[in-house]
């Protein structure tokens, strides 16, 4: 998983595979103008990364790789 967390995943194969498959992305500021809803998104966020995971297969998603989920979180932690 490159630094900047942009990665394309192949089709995968095999018979019982889906053959569309990519993670869905958010783009930030680094910096926020107002801290009061950066700060909103960002627990929303780390909501989503963490126990919003759960409803992933009942909204029709793949749960995000603990790794990932992981370093997504660390890369939300560098947004001010």
């Amino acid at each position: 998983m490159p630094d900047n967390l942009r990665l394309f995943l192949p089709d995968p194969d095999g018979e019982e595979s889906y053959s569309v498959v990519s993670f869905s992305w958010l783009l930030l500021y680094q910096r926020a103008q107002d801290q009061q809803k950066s700060a909103a998104l960002k627990q929303f966020i780390r909501w989503g990364l963490s126990d919003g995971q759960s409803l992933s297969a009942e909204l029709g998603y793949v749960p995000l790789p603990p790794g990932v989920a992981a370093l997504s979180r660390a890369a939300l932690d560098r947004i001010d």
